[in-house]
């Protein structure tokens, strides 16, 4: 209390004095500083509001030391009312002194504050990375979208390699359990196929088979007139081997012994079936059935 008598102790001539109790110079000295002290004690209210809402802001301090500075300042405009009328002048200093402190602490704060603010990036800049933000992610959909595609292509790949494989396996399966010997030829006259009925007509296993001349199966003295078959058939796509009309037809086992294919030691209601490809072959079928 003692503290504050002697800051609030009227040891000087009020102001009034000086402006001789003139009503119009003292009321436009109150007056005035009565509008500096509201509108300095109105500003820091948004200040204070928007560094309390907007935490996320990099620079929230200026704001606070702003409205200590402002609300200084004010303070010291409503002693210069007190003091026209009371000479508080102790009391008036110090609140001077406060806001000489806060003015240059705020200044100095201030001085590296202007580089950092310039770095900011600017709404402008804002924009331009949300629209490549934007353009990014319409590429991530449309490689996401893209990728789903090939995932689906790549399904529908492997159903249809899936199919093709049942398939394979059911005719396979059909081809081993024919009662004919069917043999198929590639391109070169080479065998690629040479189902069980075969095995055991020609003695001879697939596995030794398959990949040898079918001229291994023909007696040597009908070999010259093979080829000569497959050559015509190559250059005219027609064969002399009409249906009807054909000869004995001989081949040779594995062993060595030849055999007349309408009397060959097959299982009853066999016969032989040799099919080539279509570019270079014979591409006949042949099939004699036993009486």
């Amino acid at each position: 209390m003692d503290l504050i008598r002697q800051l609030l102790s009227p040891d000087f001539m009020p102001h009034g004095y000086c402006y001789l109790w003139d009503p119009w110079i003292v009321w436009l000295h109150v007056v005035s500083d009565g509008l500096i002290t509201l509108s300095y004690y109105a500003i820091p209210t948004p200040l204070i509001y928007l560094a309390r809402k907007r935490r996320d802001l990099p620079f929230h301090w200026p704001f606070w030391m702003f409205s200590l500075f402002i609300a200084s300042c004010g303070t010291a405009h409503l002693m210069e009312i007190w003091n026209v009328w009371h000479a508080s002048y102790l009391a008036s200093g110090v609140i001077k002194a406060i806001t000489a402190a806060t003015s240059v602490v705020t200044a100095v704060a201030l001085l590296p504050l202007p580089p950092k603010a310039i770095a900011l990036p600017s709404p402008e800049q804002f924009l331009l990375v949300n629209l490549q933000l934007r353009s990014q992610i319409a590429e991530r959909d449309r490689a996401y979208t893209e990728l789903a595609i090939q995932k689906s292509t790549v399904a529908e790949v492997r159903m249809a390699q899936e199919a093709l494989r049942d398939s394979q396996a059911q005719l396979s399966a059909i081809v081993q359990s024919a009662m004919d010997a069917i043999i198929t030829l590639d391109s070169g006259q080479r065998i690629v196929l040479f189902n069980a009925t075969a095995e055991k007509m020609f003695g001879c296993s697939a596995t030794e088979a398959i990949g040898q001349s079918i001229d291994r199966f023909i007696p040597q003295r009908f070999r010259l007139d093979h080829v000569g078959h497959v050559r015509r058939f190559a250059e005219t796509g027609v064969t002399n081997r009409a249906m009807g009309r054909l000869p004995a037809l001989w081949a040779l086992r594995a062993n060595g012994e030849e055999f007349p294919l309408n009397n060959a030691k097959a299982p009853p209601a066999s016969g032989l079936m040799v099919a080539a490809s279509p570019e270079n072959a014979l591409n006949l079928l042949e099939s004699s059935r036993m009486s």
